[in-house]
């Protein structure tokens, strides 16, 4: 695979990046269910890197493959989880922004899905 091909794949909301995948597997503690096929995500195989491209294991990208009914468990919990971390005074901190950026990666993924299965 060339380095386009990489990207390419790479800019897909189905490809995520391991942070990502770790962020929210982190934000689903105690929803074993779920963290259990985060962890089936992240002991599989990485999107192939070109040779050009830096090894690193924390720029790995998957290829995420949910239902959406999973997908939507999972908004329900991280759109809990940002509403539990808003201010006293009802300011944004920086776990509020976390939890909402995890919301807009799955919000773009399940809407990929959904375009997915409308086509």
């Amino acid at each position: 695979m060339n380095a386009e091909e990489y990207k390419s794949i790479c800019r897909r909301p189905d490809a995520l990046q391991r942070g990502i995948i770790e962020a929210t597997e982190q934000a689903l503690k105690g929803h074993s269910d779920l963290v259990l096929k985060f962890r089936e995500i992240l002991e599989g195989t990485a999107i192939p890197k070109p040779d050009s491209h830096n090894e690193s294991k924390e720029s790995s990208y998957f290829l995420v493959k949910l239902n959406v009914e999973d997908v939507e468990q999972i908004l329900d919990y991280l759109f809990d989880a940002e509403a539990s971390a808003v201010g006293l005074n009802g300011e944004t901190t920086p776990m509020t922004s976390h939890y909402a950026s995890l919301v807009d990666v799955w919000r773009r993924y399940i809407d990929f899905c959904e375009s997915e299965i409308n086509n």
